[in-house]
């Protein structure tokens, strides 16, 4: 099921990018995780994180980082160079909801079998598993950041998905 989430956001990612260079607005979408709140768009993603910790993460060159605004939330995408599916998404919003950070947690949680909290990053994060990608999801005070490699080159993409997070959350004010 997540598999096909994350596959329908980048076909949309791809759309969005297509009609820009064409001149049209794509349809709006959503890409929240269960249990977060919509919240409002910070600087977005690619104001928290370079080429090179993308590329730092991927385990191979990646290009300049583009934006696409994803019904208010700014998504920054970081693809391989190589021009294969492989990419860095990072997703930096802001919380207004009443849903409690552990509530969130345990809703990202539930995407996939194979999860993992995460001490010392944050106010609370976990890392989520699955067969194509690795994605971290950290919440800082009323902000919340969600990394995601897909089709990652490093050995251990656990560690390269939870170092990108921490640089992006180092930059994040409380």
């Amino acid at each position: 099921m997540s598999h096909f989430l994350f596959r329908s956001v980048a076909v949309a990612v791809l759309l969005a990018a297509v009609l820009a260079a064409c001149g049209r607005k794509a349809p709006a979408l959503s890409l929240l995780l269960p249990g977060a709140s919509e919240g409002k768009p910070l600087a977005g993603g690619c104001t928290y994180a370079t080429q090179e910790d993308a590329q730092a993460a991927l385990g191979k060159a990646v290009e300049a980082g583009s934006f696409v605004d994803l019904d208010g939330t700014r998504l920054c995408t970081f693809t391989a160079a190589d021009k294969t599916t492989a990419s860095v998404q990072i997703r930096v919003s802001k919380r207004v909801g009443v849903v409690p950070i552990q509530d969130a947690i345990a809703a990202s949680r539930k995407l996939t079998k194979d999860s993992e909290l995460l001490e010392g990053l944050g106010d609370a994060a976990v890392l989520l598993r699955f067969t194509d990608q690795t994605r971290v999801v950290l919440y800082k005070g009323d902000q919340e950041v969600i990394v995601t490699l897909l089709k990652p080159a490093m050995a251990d993409a656990d560690d390269a998905a939870q170092a990108l997070a921490a640089k992006v959350a180092d930059h994040l004010t409380q």
